[in-house]
């Protein structure tokens, strides 16, 4: 198992849900999420960014590559919304 099945099992029990929890809140199926967390299969960068944004302390256990385009998009947002991010309310700089 990779750091980051393992990352993503504890995250998910550690928020109470199944895996098929997850999968509906991601609109997969609860077999992608058994694949994600046993290692045999690692997300698209499409479901990354949706499993980050409801267990981001994932994050750091991703692929370098993914983590890099993650970076860059956000930078890219703070250009887009004069140096924060386009949450409403949000304070971050």
């Amino acid at each position: 198992m990779t750091a980051f099945a393992r990352a993503l099992q504890r995250s998910r029990k550690e928020h109470g849900w199944s895996q098929e929890n997850l999968a509906r809140k991601l609109e997969i199926s609860q077999a992608t999420v058994s694949f994600w967390e046993s290692g045999v299969e690692y997300p698209s960068f499409k479901h990354l960014a949706a499993l980050v944004a409801l267990v981001p302390e994932v994050l750091p256990y991703a692929h370098q590559e993914e983590l890099e385009l993650i970076r860059r998009l956000l930078r890219a947002e703070k250009l887009a919304f004069g140096g924060g991010c386009s949450c409403q309310g949000c304070n971050c700089s």
